[in-house]
């Protein structure tokens, strides 16, 4: 069958119910599905009770194999060798396959000779920098396998337009904008102004938490919340982290709704705004910089208004400005958060930011849309 997507990641398993990468390549790799394609996953991630909804290689490793060590290249080499060997016997490319990766593993360098030995096109998703910032040092590639790849990689796509330009310095030729997708309406509903609003802000905060980067922030919020809303917060972290929110701060804390659907039902039913927001310490944080907060992406399809605190110099900051949304905040001043807090207990206010949540919904973060720059790059450019 022509059209087939060779997906090759260690990084990103693609799956329905999770977050971050998984679920936004999951979610194009579904669509592609729909129009037709097959999909083949290759990766050798050592979780083999994992059921994937598409065709699967598992790469076994072999008690001779050797190790991927950064410092030492040749050993990768090998061992990409002898993996790609095992693939070509499971999986023969043909004319009109296309390989899609994530910048950012050793399997990277899987997908490059497939791409080379059979002529396919090579594109890859780039979604946290994991290669040229500090965490460069942690990572299996070196140097010259990244630039390798990104000078055979026919077209990046990056979650930010400061990602763009970051890999157009690194050598890329083509880089294309690609916002993380989202799930979109799928309530076919949209909030309503209440006037308990008036009275108390309920604000919510849903997601992944950092302990040693979020915690003064979140202060700052509850700190600013506490004598007009509740501050509830859905995630899961470790009991410690958990006490010392508790124990410190005002804050309601929930377990994390990990189905798309019952949190989006729980968030429009029980919250009149949502935060989304990133550390000031681009040290502990540096992702920041260039990454795009796909919950950003999925919450306003919700309709609620968004708070949205985070530096100018992060990628986020920079759409906040440019877009002139009305609740960004570009400091950790707590009266900065309170001043927004208080503007939303005005319905006038919270209507327009509700407003804006669904015109950037339907301008930029539309999944229709954003897949389509993602398949018609891959099979018709």
């Amino acid at each position: 069958m022509k059209g087939r997507i060779i997906f090759i990641s260690n990084s990103v398993y693609p799956t329905a119910d999770s977050g971050g990468g998984s679920v936004v390549v999951y979610r194009h790799l579904k669509r592609f599905e729909k129009e037709g394609k097959e999909v083949v996953i290759i990766n050798s991630l050592p979780n083999k009770s994992r059921s994937s909804e598409f065709k699967e290689i598992y790469l076994d490793k072999k008690q001779w194999y050797p190790p991927i060590r950064k410092n030492w290249p040749i050993l990768t080499n090998i061992r990409v060798w002898l993996e790609v060997q095992y693939i070509l016997k499971k999986l023969k490319p043909t004319e009109g396959d296309v390989v899609l990766s994530i910048l950012g593993d050793y399997t990277n360098l899987l997908a490059l000779q497939i791409s080379k030995r059979y002529t396919l096109p090579l594109h890859m998703i780039y979604h946290d920098d994991s290669l040229f910032n500090r965490y460069e040092r942690e990572n299996t590639l070196t140097k010259s396998h990244v630039k390798a790849i990104v000078k055979k990689v026919n077209c990046f796509y990056a979650v930010s337009k400061p990602m763009q330009t970051l890999l157009i310095e690194n050598g890329a030729e083509l880089v294309k904008l690609l916002y993380p997708i989202p799930e979109g309406n799928i309530l076919n509903k949209l909030p309503a102004w209440k006037p308990s609003f008036e009275v108390n802000l309920e604000l919510c905060y849903a997601g992944m938490l950092l302990e040693d980067a979020h915690f003064d922030i979140l202060k700052k919020v509850s700190d600013a919340i506490s004598y007009n809303g509740i501050f509830t917060i859905l995630t899961n972290v470790n009991p410690l982290f958990e006490k010392k929110i508790s124990h410190s701060l005002r804050i309601k804390i929930e377990k994390q709704i990990l189905n798309k659907k019952e949190l989006f039902e729980y968030l429009i039913s029980n919250f009149s705004s949502l935060l989304v927001f990133y550390s000031f310490d681009s040290y502990k944080e540096p992702r920041m910089c260039t990454s795009f907060p796909s919950k950003f992406c999925e919450f306003v399809h919700l309709g609620l208004p968004i708070i949205l605190i985070a530096p100018t110099y992060s990628a986020i900051g920079k759409w906040a400005i440019e877009n002139n949304w009305k609740t960004y905040i570009s400091s950790d001043s707590q009266n900065e958060i309170r001043k927004i807090l208080l503007k939303l207990k005005n319905r006038e206010y919270w209507e327009a930011c509700s407003s804006q949540s669904r015109e950037v919904a339907d301008q930029y973060f539309n999944p229709e849309k954003i897949h389509s720059i993602l398949s018609q790059s891959m099979f018709l450019d």
